[in-house]
């Protein structure tokens, strides 16, 4: 039979907060375990031969940095063992694996490796608690072994004629989970927080549900034992219980819901849940039709020297444009471009934590394309020509043994290159509707302004 046995890794202490991710994936893959290393794979990950473990936690490291998600739990490992009677071979392990993370873990990034070395074939998985897709944690809740995990492995055990368990029958399982082994080790348990995030949620939604503005919401967190520090650009909460303050916009897994402007615009009643879907679809539409038509920027008369009239200007084209037919749709919009900001700077955070995998290979690179740009230059010396020629070739034959295509990295960083040029117009086009939405809204109380809002509106 297949056991299934679950642990999560946790935050660790220090600067490294994910270094228990790099440990446990060194443990796997260790060489006297799996054939000198031929029993490794992974999963959603590029894979470096020379340093699979450095590499790969490199990369889980660079998804969390993008997806700003580097505290909390850092990964998750599983270990699955097969019984001494079952005849599974090695390599039948590995494709267990291989299929395990791709029906389990499909969206989250893993490594995974057989070990022969003791008397019951295994293997162990270390995955990523981030999501690549969407940045959203890994979530373990009692019954997933019995719902969800352990009937993948029966089934890819069963297909294969192997023996498995059943986990609908009644009786001791043969598994054990981390909450299990935490309850038999409580004095070496950190105290059980009860201020959860999810506690602190619940109370801002209260608060905010029966406050009229935001100082009275503030007031009213304060009365439920909360310390409120609105000084900064964001709104910090220290909980009773909790040594740091939390940011109040982190309680959610996106990350943006509970900003200090969103809380604001709750209270008024005016706020939009928006699906990260639609937003993603309405940026890529919105950025589409920015780039046909070659990034024209939306500015006031040239011929002018009057801001106050280049604004009014702006204001004008901005509300016929979007149709605005008061402030509250000026400030839904405002919303969207904020989204879609955030969401930019997701794709360019992604963008890097790639490129910057190739880094060590960028001077050689480089080396390449100087001697390929050097041809183009009329009657060069034969010496000079030749000292180029040897050099390039040097730099091309080590990209070659370290297994990476000198002509795909080029084109990949050149797809780099264009993207985040073009996240970058693009964001500073977002900036200057920003701007332009922001002063609609703030001059509400401007006749004139409110003028151009009321007479779109008849």
């Amino acid at each position: 039979m297949a056991i299934t046995r679950l642990g999560h890794i946790k935050q660790a202490v220090g600067s490294n907060k994910s270094i228990g991710v790099s440990n446990a994936i060194k443990y796997i893959i260790n060489p006297e375990k799996t054939e000198k290393g031929k029993l490794v794979g992974v999963h959603n990950l590029i894979m470096n031969a020379s340093d699979v473990a450095g590499s790969s936690y490199d990369q889980m490291v660079q998804t969390k940095d993008a997806y700003v998600k580097l505290t909390g739990r850092q990964g998750y490992h599983y270990k699955i063992s097969f019984a001494k009677d079952d005849k599974v071979t090695p390599e039948m392990a590995m494709e267990i694996a291989k299929e395990f993370c791709e029906l389990h873990l499909n969206d989250y990034e893993a490594v995974y490796a057989v070990h022969t070395n003791t008397e019951h074939l295994h293997f162990h998985i270390v995955f990523n608690s981030v999501s690549i897709v969407d940045g959203l944690k890994y979530h373990y809740a009692d019954g997933d072994w019995k719902k969800d995990i352990q009937p993948i492995v029966n089934k890819l055990c069963e297909k294969r004629g192997l023996s498995i368990i059943d986990e609908k029958k009644p009786g001791k399982k043969e598994y054990r989970n981390y909450g299990s082994w935490k309850a038999d080790h409580k004095d070496q348990g950190s105290p059980k927080r009860y201020y959860t995030w999810e506690r602190i949620r619940a109370d801002m939604d209260a608060c905010i549900k029966k406050a009229k503005s935001y100082d009275e919401f503030l007031n009213m967190m304060n009365g439920c034992g909360y310390m409120m520090d609105d000084s900064g650009k964001h709104l910090r909460i220290y909980a009773p219980g909790r040594v740091k303050p939390v940011r109040s916009y982190v309680v959610t897994p996106d990350k943006m819901t509970y900003t200090k402007e969103n809380i604001k615009r709750m209270i008024a009643g005016t706020y939009q849940r928006r699906d990260r879907r639609e937003v993603l679809n309405r940026m890529y539409r919105d950025w589409n039709v920015f780039l046909r038509t070659e990034r024209i920027k939306v500015v006031g008369n040239s011929g002018r020297n009057n801001l106050e009239f280049a604004q009014r200007e702006e204001a004008v084209r901005m509300i016929l444009t979007h149709d605005f037919r008061g402030v509250q749709d000026a400030d839904n919009y405002l919303q969207y471009l904020e989204a879609a900001d955030r969401e930019l700077n997701i794709i360019k955070k992604y963008v890097k934590s790639y490129m910057d995998l190739f880094s060590v290979y960028e001077d050689k690179l480089q080396g390449i394309v100087m001697y390929a740009r050097s041809q183009r230059v009329t009657n060069p010396s034969v010496s000079r020509k030749t000292y180029q020629w040897k050099s390039a070739m040097r730099d091309y034959m080590d990209l070659v043994d370290a297994g990476v295509n000198p002509l795909l990295l080029y084109r990949l960083n050149a797809t780099a290159v264009r993207i985040n040029e073009n996240v970058d117009a693009f964001k500073k086009k977002l900036y200057v509707d920003k701007q332009i939405v922001r002063r609609i809204i703030n001059s509400e109380r401007d006749e004139r302004t409110t003028g151009h809002i009321e007479k779109v509106e008849r």
